[in-house]
């Protein structure tokens, strides 16, 4: 008698529920916060700048904004650890001590 109460009160619920909060995360997780128009586009005065304040040699820039590097070099670097999200970034910059950190982000 005990075992049967254990399976009726086990058995059915569980997937329904584990199957509405699937269905919920995934909702959830498909929502994106709008984006401006603004942040897309790499102004040649942007990347003169910030070719400014670090060496050439830690500057890795695509054709399209004056660089020599193509996509592919910049691969690495426009997609997350797990290969879930992909970016589309034409500059990566390396900076070598804090302080060109610092300057980067000021």
């Amino acid at each position: 008698m005990l075992a049967l109460a254990r399976a009726r009160l086990f058995s059915a619920p569980a997937p329904r529920l584990l199957a509405q909060r699937s269905a919920a995360a995934a909702r959830r997780w498909e929502h994106r916060p709008a984006r401006s128009d603004r942040y897309k586009v790499l102004s040649s005065a942007n990347v003169e700048r910030l070719r400014e304040l670090v060496p050439e040699e830690t500057v890795l820039a695509t054709t399209a904004v004056g660089g020599t590097a193509d996509a592919a070099e910049l691969e690495g670097f426009n997609a997350d650890w797990l290969n879930k999200y992909r970016g589309s970034s034409q500059l990566v910059l390396k900076p070598k001590t804090t302080k060109e950190v610092s300057e980067i982000l000021r």
